[in-house]
C-alpha cells in the first residue's frame, strides 16, 4: 500500500463526487487512460475500475460512445 501511495498520491482515497463527474467528463473529451492517471494521481486499474462501477459497463471501445451520449444528456439538460 505504500508502494502505491507512493507512486500515485491519491491511491486508495475516496473518490468524491466531483472526482466522478470530472472523471466522466475528461474521458467523454476524449483523454487517454495515462491521461487520467497523471490528473487523478491514480493507477491504471483504479480509473478504469471507477468507469466500470459509475457505467455498469466493461471498459472498452464502445464506452465512448456511451460517455458522449451521457455528456450530451448533461449539456443538453443544462441548457433547459
Amino acid at each position: 500500500m505504500a508502494q502505491q501511495k507512493a507512486m500515485y498520491a491519491n491511491a486508495y482515497e475516496r473518490w468524491t463526487d466531483e472526482d466522478d463527474q470530472r472523471l466522466l467528463y475528461l474521458y467523454s473529451q476524449g483523454k487517454k487512460i495515462s491521461e487520467l492517471m497523471q490528473i487523478f494521481a491514480r493507477n491504471k486499474g483504479a480509473i478504469k475500475s471507477r468507469i466500470l462501477k459509475l457505467t455498469g459497463k466493461k471498459f472498452t471501445i464502445k464506452y465512448k460512445a456511451i460517455i458522449i451520449e451521457y455528456r450530451n444528456l448533461v449539456t443538453d439538460s443544462l441548457c433547459q
